[in-house]
C-alpha cells in the first residue's frame, strides 16, 4: 500500500510567488539560531556548481541574522524568506529539491518531520535524532558530519546529480514510517499515557486543601 501525499492545492503558486522555481532549491526551514549552523550551509551551497539557490525560512535574532546575510555578500543563490505560515512551509518542502538540517543539536525536529511527510530529501547532519529517524535505512547516505562543509557539499551535488533517485527514496520512507507509526496507533498511544498520568495524579496524598502533597 502507498500512502499517497494530502493536496496542496496552490502550493506551486505559493512558491512561485515567493521567486522560487519548484524542484529547484534547496530549502532550510526553522529558527535562525547558531546551534542550526545555517552558516554551514550557505557555505556549502556556494561552494557547488550546480545551479539550485538555497531558500531559508524562518526568523532568529536579529544580529545573527544579520551575520547570515553578511556571509552572503549579495551572492544570488541565497534567498531569506523569512517566517511563513505553516500551510506555505509545507509547500516549499513538497517541492524543494531537498531539505538540509546542519543542525548540531536537535530535540526531534519538527521541521524534519514535516519534510518526511511532504517526501523531500533530506541531507541531515549526523547526530543522535537524526539517526533516530534515518538510521534505520541502511542505504541512508545522506548523512554530513557536523561542521564539515565539504562533506556537506558533496551530499549536495549528490542530491542535485540524482534528484529523482533521491526522491523516490524519499517517498519509500515516508511510506516506511507511516506504516511503523499509523495515526490512530499514536492517537491511542498517547491517550494511554495521558489517561494513566492522571490516574497517577489523582491518587497523590492530598493536603487540607486539596492540594497534591508534592505541590504543597
Amino acid at each position: 500500500m502507498e500512502f499517497q501525499l494530502s493536496s496542496d492545492t496552490g502550493g506551486e503558486q505559493r512558491v512561485r510567488q515567493l521567486g522560487l522555481e519548484p524542484f529547484h532549491y534547496l530549502l532550510f526551514a526553522g529558527r535562525l539560531v547558531p546551534e542550526k549552523r545555517i552558516g554551514d550551509i550557505i557555505r556549502a551551497v556556494c561552494r557547488g556548481t550546480n545551479p539550485y539557490c538555497l531558500a531559508i525560512a524562518g526568523e532568529g535574532a536579529q544580529d545573527h541574522l544579520k551575520l547570515l546575510k553578511m556571509n552572503v555578500a549579495g551572492d544570488r543563490r541565497i534567498r531569506f524568506l523569512g517566517h511563513h505560515d505553516p500551510r506555505t512551509i509545507r509547500s516549499l518542502m513538497r517541492y524543494s529539491l531537498g531539505f538540509i538540517s546542519a543542525s548540531e543539536l536537535e530535540g526531534f525536529s519538527m521541521a524534519l518531520l514535516e519534510c518526511v511527510a511532504e517526501a523531500a530529501p533530506a541531507i541531515v547532519s549526523d547526530i543522535a535524532p537524526h539517526r533516530e529517524l534515518f538510521g534505520s535505512y541502511p542505504a541512508y547516505d545522506m548523512f554530513s558530519p557536523r561542521g564539515d562543509i565539504d562533506a556537506l557539499a558533496a551530499r549536495i551535488n549528490s542530491l542535485a546529480n540524482a534528484p529523482n533517485t533521491f526522491r523516490e527514496r524519499a517517498l519509500r520512507i515516508r511510506t516506511s514510517i507511516a506504516r511503523q507509526f499509523p495515526v490512530q496507533r499514536m492517537i491511542d498511544q498517547t491517550e494511554s499515557v495521558l489517561n494513566s498520568a492522571a490516574l497517577r495524579f489523582s491518587m497523590r496524598p492530598r493536603t487540607a486543601n486539596g492540594l497534591p502533597r508534592q505541590l504543597s
